[in-house]
């Protein structure tokens, strides 16, 4: 049995679990817009032969596994801070070292929306999508930008889809 607030935008249902989770407007869901989980680097893997795995695929990052078991994501952003932090040691360090702590999860079931909520709280960056513990896929951020582009209707997304428009398009320089 769940307990919903009133239906507004920013409505949250809270689960069986206790949890709070947004309510589900009628619209696209991340399911929709969700791709599989490659490219993949075994977590074993040196942050260098990430780094070059990265360099290789067109998407800007890895989803590290151990043992077929996804344990988070490591983007480009994530290797340069690596780098910066340990610019002589970096490349021997283990993959898992990069992996950004605050990775979210999120449901298929979750409304688009929910990724701009995440983008705003915690930047621009691919998701993991977990369907309750098996990860099912990842939303990248550039099925958001395409989405933002054809769907950006509601006031309350305004400033988010702005945000994914200019951070996620890879032919525009940032200026500002």
């Amino acid at each position: 049995m769940s307990s919903t607030l009133p239906s507004h935008p920013d409505a949250h249902t809270l689960s069986p679990s206790g949890s709070l989770e947004r309510e589900a407007p009628a619209g696209l869901q991340i399911a929709d817009l969700m791709r599989s989980l490659e490219p993949t680097i075994e977590a074993t893997r040196s942050l260098r032969e990430t780094a070059d795995r990265i360099a290789q695929s067109d998407e800007g990052f890895a989803v590290v596994t151990l043992n077929e078991d996804v344990i988070g994501i490591i983007s480009a952003e994530d290797v340069l801070t690596a780098a910066q932090t340990d610019p002589t040691g970096w490349q021997t360090q283990p993959s898992t070292l990069a992996i950004a702590s605050n990775q979210t999860r999120l449901s298929p079931h979750y409304p688009v929306e929910e990724v701009l909520h995440e983008y705003r709280a915690r930047g621009i960056r691919p998701l993991l999508v977990f369907d309750e513990e098996t990860p099912v896929g990842l939303i990248r951020p550039a099925e958001v930008r395409t989405w933002c582009l054809e769907n950006h209707t509601a006031p309350w997304d305004d400033l988010a889809c702005q945000k994914v428009l200019r951070e996620a398009d890879p032919g525009e320089d940032d200026a500002s």
